[in-house]
């Protein structure tokens, strides 16, 4: 079992609305400090079904400017993950009164293949996300697109 499947979502990811709503209330409850949490769903079709929300393991003085997603926790994920049937697309955080682009931490720990997610909160306000991944040593925006898809209601 491994959470980490070497393969790469393609470059049109679908959220769901319900994903952006998580995502935007995950950020707006942690203002000013930084949200962070996972994004699941399936690899073959790019469709995000879930943002999990984790807790930012980050010292408190600094989760204005830092997240850090503990990674027993992400173990203790894993089997539960599975059988849901989910894959692991990667993982979101906001950032405070900041644009959405990644910082020079951000990239350095970006793991290959992963999406990373970057929600900006500008006054307790949710901004635009931008979504980044990591191919080899290159970090792209460009490419990836969210379409953001309404459920159809039963």
């Amino acid at each position: 079992m491994t959470l980490l499947k070497q393969c790469y979502p393609p470059d049109h990811l679908m959220f769901g609305s319900d994903v952006r709503c998580a995502m935007e209330q995950s950020a707006v409850c942690t203002y000013p400090s930084e949200a962070c949490g996972i994004l699941l769903g399936y690899r073959e079709t790019g469709l995000v079904e879930k943002a999990l929300r984790m807790e930012n393991r980050t010292e408190k003085d600094i989760s204005g400017w830092h997240y850090r997603i503990d990674p027993l926790d992400l173990y203790r994920l894993e089997c539960r993950i599975e059988n849901e049937g989910y894959d692991l697309i990667g993982f979101y955080h906001s950032h405070a009164d900041a644009e959405a682009s990644l910082s020079d931490e951000d990239e350095e720990n970006m793991i290959p293949g992963m999406v990373y997610a970057i929600l900006p909160v500008f006054q307790g306000k949710p901004g635009q996300i931008r979504v980044y991944r990591k191919t080899g040593t290159d970090v792209k925006a460009a490419g990836i697109s969210i379409k953001l898809e309404e459920k159809a209601k039963q």
